[in-house]
């Protein structure tokens, strides 16, 4: 069986040519300096070289330490912020189930008897003593007509067929809601809904919902973001991972009938919140969950470099529905990493100083021990060696005067 040989491209001779001129010119770069020169860049890097392998390994393993630090401390701020976040939901589910069971509503005798002003006296008494947690407070017949409501708000119409009350119906009881735009005052808000029973025959007559608006959780966690060594930016999500509250307050957009987002000025659309995808296009291909909780990713967002994202999940509370919220929390990477960059500016300066020790120490020395003319007078032998034929050494050489 023949082989067809191979074909293999010379190398071209001018490269070989360029290679070799450049080593030669090197080689006469350095045999022309003289002993001074040398000795002072051989002090240089000795003295230099080691700052600066040393630093760059310092440099690169203390990124790695940087980040793993952050993403700790980042890790546990998260999941403090979801207990936060669980124990605030809790009392407003007791407080809704606390409405529901007030006298004035349960008592069949207090309802046929009481007038809405009661009524209205009673769940206003409620809403101050909650300390402006709450923007509305309504309470509706079993058609879900308006039987009192707090003021403060744009009047409340009909509640029927309102998402939260009727999951309230299917439950026969209490309901935290998810994170929804008010119909009857645009705000970004968090429901609470349950059926009123009366005391005697445990049958529904009635319904309770509370509102709270998601600025109040944004200002609940202004302390969390506060605490650290970095400025954090918070982000929210519902049972569908959609964002209720970022560090510019509710993430709203509004979206044509043709799936299209419109200008936030517009007027026509609907109002809806986004998915942490379109924040945070990296999450699309890569997991963040409670088995991997930190990663580093790059936003959508134009204004903002690549972040450090850590993770909490839903956790369980006692006394608390299961309502899927999860929270993620944000670091610039290159602010997290500032102390870094610090370090690679002592790292240079040292350097400098060290080079600048070195040449003056050289220096200093080289004066005091040796003799730069007969120094001078033994350098120049060697060039004229360079210079002469081997036979002509001997006349070359006693052309200079020993001592």
């Amino acid at each position: 069986m023949s082989m067809t040989p191979s074909f293999r491209p010379e190398r071209p001779s001018y490269i070989d040519t360029n290679e070799s001129n450049q080593k030669q010119l090197l080689r006469h770069w350095w045999r022309n300096l003289n002993i001074r020169s040398k000795t002072t860049a051989l002090a240089i890097a000795l003295g230099t070289v080691p700052v600066i392998i040393v630093g760059t390994f310092s440099y690169f393993v203390s990124e790695r330490a940087i980040v793993r630090e952050i993403s700790t401390i980042q890790r546990s701020q998260a999941i403090e912020t979801q207990k936060l976040i669980n124990i605030f939901m809790r009392d407003r589910f007791i407080d809704i189930k606390t409405l529901a069971e007030l006298d004035i509503f349960t008592d069949a005798d207090l309802r046929e008897t009481s007038t809405q002003t009661e009524r209205t006296e009673i769940i206003e008494r409620f809403k101050s003593q909650a300390g402006g947690i709450y923007n509305s407070i309504g309470v509706f017949d079993l058609n879900g007509d308006v039987l009192a409501e707090t003021s403060g708000a744009k009047p409340l119409g009909n509640h029927i067929n309102r998402t939260y009350i009727q999951q309230a119906q299917d439950v026969n009881g209490a309901v935290l809601g998810q994170p929804a735009i008010s119909s009857s005052s645009g705000i970004f808000s968090v429901y609470a809904a349950s059926v009123i029973k009366d005391k005697e025959t445990n049958e529904v007559v009635g319904y309770v919902r509370t509102r709270v608006p998601v600025e109040v959780l944004e200002n609940l966690l202004k302390g969390v973001l506060a605490e650290g060594p970095t400025r954090k930016d918070l982000y929210l999500l519902d049972n569908n991972e959609q964002v209720f509250l970022g560090p510019g307050g509710a993430y709203l957009k509004r979206v044509g009938s043709n799936g299209e987002t419109l200008p936030p000025d517009a007027e026509e659309g609907t109002l809806t919140n986004f998915n942490i995808t379109e924040i945070f296009e990296d999450l699309l291909t890569a997991e963040i969950s409670d088995s991997t909780p930190t990663i580093q990713a790059n936003t959508a967002l134009a204004e903002k470099p690549k972040q450090l994202l850590s993770y909490s999940g839903a956790q369980p509370l006692d006394g608390l529905p299961d309502l899927g919220w999860s929270t993620l929390l944000a670091t610039d990477v290159s602010t997290a990493l500032s102390s870094q960059r610090q370090l690679l500016l002592t790292l240079l300066l040292v350097s400098l100083v060290v080079a600048s020790l070195a040449v003056i120490v050289t220096i200093r020395k080289l004066h005091g021990s040796l003799d730069f003319d007969a120094c001078k007078e033994y350098s120049d032998i060697i060039h004229e060696w360079d210079r002469h034929d081997i036979g002509e050494w001997t006349t070359v050489a006693n052309s200079y005067p020993y001592p």
